[in-house]
């Protein structure tokens, strides 16, 4: 697949199309967004931002995010599903 594994320190300037944290938290923040080379951070771990302000700036940047609520939402949608009864096979 041509991937080069980095240290933690280095994958914040990487150029790639999607970043996707999703393990550490609070990795958006002023140290980091300089570095940043990506089109999309969409990843599932919480509180990505350090402040709110931070997903201002990636929109100045035209850095697409996806929160972290809003990716792991599908698996809430399934629970919800199952306890209701409400799985349907396809």
């Amino acid at each position: 697949m041509g991937a080069t594994a980095v240290g933690s320190e280095e994958i914040f300037g990487v150029e790639a199309d999607i970043f996707a944290p999703c393990a550490m938290g609070v990795v958006i923040n002023d140290v980091t967004i300089p570095q940043f080379k990506f089109k999309i951070i969409a990843g599932a771990a919480n509180n990505l931002l350090k402040d709110e302000r931070h997903g201002d700036k990636l929109h100045e940047l035209g850095i697409l995010y996806a929160p972290d609520y809003v990716i792991n939402a599908g698996g809430v949608i399934n629970v919800a599903d199952e306890l209701a009864g409400c799985v349907q096979t396809f």
